[in-house]
């Protein structure tokens, strides 16, 4: 997918208020892949390249928007 498709695809599922999970995955020491962190935050801005949300705790987080098209490392979904 190119840049322009990206953001199109994920403007018509993020927008302000829209909560989201953010799951981080990495290899174990045997190579399989495995669920590290779950996290659940709340969009907080829209921008060309990026979206921004905020969690619990009070921190903000940036995200690319195909980030919600990736299968590993840290994956983002509506």
């Amino acid at each position: 997918m190119k840049a322009g498709e990206i953001k199109a695809a994920a403007e018509k599922k993020l927008f302000v208020g829209k909560k989201i999970k953010v799951f981080n995955f990495a290899k174990d020491k045997n190579g399989a892949v495995v669920l590290r962190k779950t996290r659940t935050g709340t969009v907080t801005g829209i921008y060309p390249y990026i979206f921004t949300a905020i969690f619990k705790g009070g921190y903000t987080e940036s995200f690319r928007y195909n980030q919600l098209f990736e299968k590993s490392g840290e994956v983002v979904k509506t």
